[in-house]
């Protein structure tokens, strides 16, 4: 379960989310809806640590967000943020780097990562593109790359702002199908208008 406990945050001494209150249980899909500017996006990147809480609290798998060190949270909460550079990078690179809070300082794959980063590929259907970079997808391939990173994360919890950004209509059902599927072994946030 992650818990929102009178969640207040924002940017600088502006404030963008205040007194925000409320829990999700595992297999449920939760979404926060709203316009743009409501804190939607906001509120997700608290959750990972991006942001300072600046009053209440939030609790993961019943342990306080301030008590989690950075490769803890990693390997409690993947973040799939709405917006991000395009690296020159393969779609396989690009997904094994989900995988980086449970290599040692070698940063060296072992069997069980790449087999993490191969289910991930295959459960998001970009395993026929591994080996493409990641410029050359659409806009909604790489939505569905960036979903196979954080899946190959391997973490009870997934945040999602703003996933069906980049998909037409039938790329977009098809991501709520997925989504819907993975709803019974993760916690699924995530925003949307």
């Amino acid at each position: 379960m992650i818990e929102f406990r009178q969640v207040t945050t924002g940017y600088g001494n502006t404030v963008a989310v205040k007194d925000i209150t409320f829990h999700v249980e595992q297999g449920t899909i939760t979404s926060l809806i709203g316009p743009n500017g409501s804190g939607k996006s906001t509120l997700l990147r608290a959750a990972v640590g991006q942001l300072p809480l600046w009053g209440g609290d939030i609790v993961i798998k019943g342990k306080s967000l301030s008590s989690y060190g950075r490769k803890e949270l990693a390997r409690t909460v993947a973040f799939m943020p709405q917006s991000r550079s395009v690296p020159s990078i393969t779609v396989r690179g690009l997904v094994s780097h989900g995988r980086f809070p449970y290599l040692g300082l070698s940063r060296k794959m072992m069997a069980r990562d790449k087999q993490a980063v191969a289910q991930a590929m295959e459960q998001t259907g970009v395993a026929e593109w591994a080996d493409r970079d990641l410029r050359a997808l659409s806009g909604g391939e790489r939505q569905r790359a960036y979903l196979a990173m954080a899946l190959a994360q391997d973490t009870p919890v997934i945040l999602l702002d703003e996933p069906l950004t980049s998909f037409d209509p039938v790329a977009a059902l098809e991501m709520k199908n997925l989504l819907r599927e993975m709803k019974d072994e993760h916690i699924l946030i995530f925003s949307t208008h």
